[in-house]
């Protein structure tokens, strides 16, 4: 039996903030482990659990490299990183394509355009759980800015 724990996701987690959490650089070694296959054939996407959904989270590993002394050695150790991305549709489920945006997230502000399917993709801090986006449906026209408050980890499986 693997050494770790078993952790019951409550709304809002994400196998990003519990890799970031519980001390991982990256959010496959808990994802692949033998522990949650049967999660894996459930969820097939990983960034989209749901309530009550039951992951098991490995003890980290410490990694042993063998180097020569006396020599100089560069190792990089990768971080994790959050993507927020969206596609956004009007009523008609037509694309807001083109379309400027600023994103706040984490204290920080984002701007970009919607493609044109209407989709945007930005990365954002780690630690982010919500964030505040406002979409320009005439650019320049502050009259006709739409707001949305976007909860991270809230999106439940269908």
């Amino acid at each position: 039996m693997a050494n770790g724990k078993l952790y019951t996701l409550k709304r809002g987690d994400t196998i990003l903030h519990l890799a970031h959490e519980n001390g991982f650089r990256a959010w496959e070694p808990i994802w692949l482990h033998p522990n949650n296959a049967a999660l894996r054939q459930q969820r097939p996407n990983p960034h989209v659990l749901a309530t009550g959904d039951q992951l098991f989270i490995p003890d980290k590993e410490p990694l042993d490299h063998s180097c020569h002394t006396n020599r100089k050695h560069t190792f990089r150790v990768p971080s994790l990183t959050q993507y927020l991305q969206q596609t956004l549709l009007d009523a008609n489920h037509e694309p807001l394509a083109g379309l400027p945006y600023l994103l706040t997230a984490g204290g920080r502000q984002f701007r970009g355009k919607t493609d044109n399917n209407g989709y945007f993709k930005q990365e954002i801090p780690i630690h982010v759980k919500t964030a505040e986006l406002k979409l320009w449906l005439v650019p320049g026209n502050e009259t006709s800015a739409r707001e949305w408050t976007l909860e991270i980890g809230h999106l439940e499986p269908i």
